[in-house]
């Protein structure tokens, strides 16, 4: 597994794979970066409090 951190939405495309799993973490930006997400085709953002959460909804399916 690599792991990369890209540090502005604007620069996401340099760094865009097939099959990528991607990690938001934006305390100041999350109205910019949810935005940027549904106009790059996202159909869903569902926050979580911690990674059990976000664990539960892998089990379902959801891209985490």
């Amino acid at each position: 597994m690599e792991l990369e951190v890209c540090l502005s939405p604007a620069l996401y495309p340099a760094y865009r794979q097939e099959n990528d799993r991607v990690i938001v973490v934006d305390v100041f930006r999350a109205t910019t970066t949810i935005c940027a997400a549904f106009a790059n085709g996202a159909r869903a953002i569902i926050p979580v409090a911690g990674i059990q959460d976000a664990e539960r909804y892998k089990a379902q399916g959801f891209p985490v």
